[in-house]
């Protein structure tokens, strides 16, 4: 997708301003980009980047005598003067509601030609990320958090609450950066600039169902139906090519089913090695569908050649190890122009709860099994004080602390819902942000389990219908039987199987994955990952390990460096797996070395 930067005084644009305007432009520039479209008044500065050829109707700057606006997502709506008058009303009004009628994922920057405002625009999910900073009466803003460093108009500092955060989640939590000064609009939210003043209006998708909510297992298996068939049919219409990322879930399995019935022109793709699940039937689902399927080996060089493209989409807020995607980008490059991706299918059909926060019997209780269950990385706190500078922690805060928002006044038998809060405004938030928006400047992305009023329905659905994905695989079998009858990689066994075997197979492999190796192969079981990253970290990303994290001289205001080379140590031996450690040490090193590269520390 394309990108969007620009700066705003409403005192007038200086030499100073038109510099910094200079160097955000030249840190685009170092990545592939067909074509720039730029605007310039007293009181603004802004551009417009164009990624790839697929993208003329994802991008538009519109100037009339009332405003200056530049739109970044379907921007075909400006086709429409209807929809003209719908911004624009709402901007004049403060009324945002009518804006949930754009299809996101979508972000917005609009000015008055006068200079009186400037209006940042996210969209309901913000899943096109837009951040902004304000000094000296000057708004810089950015899809891309580097350029708006590169500018040099303001002094800035790392934000060490976020860095521990990233060190504990694999990502960063709220609308918070790795820079103090550089914060990311929120979902759903309009910010105007007015002077020195900044004024904040939400327009979240509203939850008011009342007797809207379906009520029944095939009410809401239809609700995940309908959903996806209107997502995925309003996205066929403007593709001749259609790509699918094919694992053999469940998620992947539901788009494929959708979108057979949408396109003729459709193909498949699975990266791994061939004696990965995914692989195995993936093949299998594809035959099954008729539909062409190619098959990606994929090794840890891939990283080496992806690297400061994934720092440079993700602002190194998202560790490296799930840069996975990148290692489709250029294959989906060459024979889609629209790809569709499965993320965020598992936040609203059950697959993310988790059983023992379902008993939770105190929000103290469910925040802390929060915490255990989410805080991926260093969760322990001795841990934390063993590895990371002393200085640093105190600095940093508790990682922890955030947690209270996501369970606030939810009854005792609905504790459960925090933690599916969490997933959905936190964790799914930053993996469907960065995720699929690593690939969109090479291809389209389309994400279709984020249809609006399929999110404001499945979020308010009871849990019955969701543990177990109750609803989720009853919609498989009813709607997709013909797919539903090839297993699933989780469990190895058809969805089209009783409750009750797949979850014994369930059972059995949490107990077979415990038993020593010759007794697993003795079982038969074998899932290896689409990706390796623990042996990658030992071969071909050994050099890049050693050089970032421990010859990185700046990450010795973060770690000890000698309990980090007993961690590597630990982990290069194989006396233990410190992949998810390894992974965001070096991601927050090379994103440190990025920054250094391009003179912005």
């Amino acid at each position: 997708m394309p990108e969007l930067f620009g700066i705003f005084n409403p005192t007038g644009i200086n030499s100073e301003h038109r510099h910094g305007y200079s160097r955000m432009r030249g840190v685009f520039s170092k990545f592939n980009h067909i074509e720039f479209s730029a605007t310039e008044t007293s009181y603004l500065l802004l551009s417009t980047i164009r990624n790839n050829k697929h993208e003329t109707d994802y991008q538009k700057i519109l100037k009339n005598e009332e405003f200056i606006t530049a739109w970044i997502g379907q921007a075909a709506i400006f086709n429409d003067d209807a929809n003209n008058s719908t911004i624009f009303n709402a901007l004049i009004h403060n009324d945002f509601n009518n804006i949930n009628d754009f299809c996101p994922p979508f972000c917005a920057a609009i000015s008055k030609p006068h200079g009186e405002n400037l209006w940042l625009i996210s969209d309901y999910f913000g899943h096109y990320p837009i951040y902004y900073t304000s000094h000296n009466n000057t708004i810089i803003f950015s899809t891309k958090l580097l350029p708006i460093l590169s500018s040099n108009l303001f002094s800035w500092k790392i934000d060490t609450s976020a860095v521990l955060e990233f060190f504990t989640y694999e990502h960063v939590l709220s609308n918070k950066t790795f820079s103090k000064e550089i914060k990311l609009v929120p979902p759903g939210t309009v910010l105007r600039f007015d002077g020195n003043i900044i004024n904040k209006d939400t327009y979240t998708i509203s939850n008011n169902l009342k007797n809207d909510i379906p009520n029944t297992t095939y009410d809401v298996a239809k609700t995940i139906y309908d959903g996806l068939q209107k997502s995925i049919s309003y996205a066929c219409k403007s593709s001749s090519h259609t790509a699918i990322t094919l694992s053999s879930g469940l998620d992947s399995r539901a788009i494929l089913g959708c979108a057979m019935e949408h396109t003729n022109s459709l193909s498949a793709f699975t990266f791994g090695p061939e004696d990965c699940r995914d692989v195995k039937y993936a093949r299998e689902l594809a035959k099954r569908a008729d539909i062409a399927h190619e098959v990606i080996p994929t090794d840890g060089n891939y990283l080496i050649k992806w690297l400061d493209h994934g720092l440079f989409v993700t602002g190194g807020m998202v560790s490296c190890i799930h840069y996975q995607i990148l290692s489709l980008a250029d294959t989906l490059a060459q024979y889609a122009d629209l790809v569709m991706d499965g993320l965020g299918g598992g936040t609203f059909t059950g697959a993310n709860i988790k059983w023992p926060m379902k008993f939770a019997r105190s929000k103290a209780n469910a925040i802390d099994l929060l915490y255990r269950q989410r805080a991926t990385a260093w969760a322990d706190p001795s841990e934390q004080k063993h590895i990371f500078d002393a200085e640093f922690l105190f600095e940093a805060g508790n990682p922890k602390s955030l947690l209270n928002q996501y369970f606030s006044d939810l009854e005792r038998s609905e504790l459960w819902r925090g933690g599916e809060n969490f997933v959905f405004n936190e964790r799914q938030f930053r993996f469907a942000q960065f995720g699929p928006h690593q690939i969109r400047p090479f291809v389209p992305v389309h994400t279709p389990f984020y249809e609006p009023d399929l999110v404001r329905r499945m979020r308010q659905v009871n849990l019955k219908h969701l543990i177990g994905q109750n609803a989720y695989v009853y919609m498989h079998r009813h709607y997709f039987k013909h797919l539903a009858e090839i297993p699933d990689s989780k469990r190895g066994v058809p969805i089209t199987w009783p409750a009750s075997i797949r979850f014994g197979k369930r059972v059995f492999d949490f107990g077979v994955r415990r038993l020593p190796e010759p007794m697993k192969r003795q079982f038969g079981y074998q899932n290896s990952p689409g990706t390796d990253y623990p042996d990658w970290f030992r071969n071909e990303l050994r050099e890049l390990i050693y050089d970032n994290i421990l010859g990185n001289q700046s990450m010795h205001e973060y770690i000890n460096i000698k309990a980090t080379e007993k961690l590597i140590q630990d982990h290069m031996d194989r006396n233990a797996n410190h992949t998810t450690k390894l992974g965001v040490l070096l991601t927050f090193s090379a994103w440190l070395q990025s920054v250094s590269n391009n003179n912005l520390s």
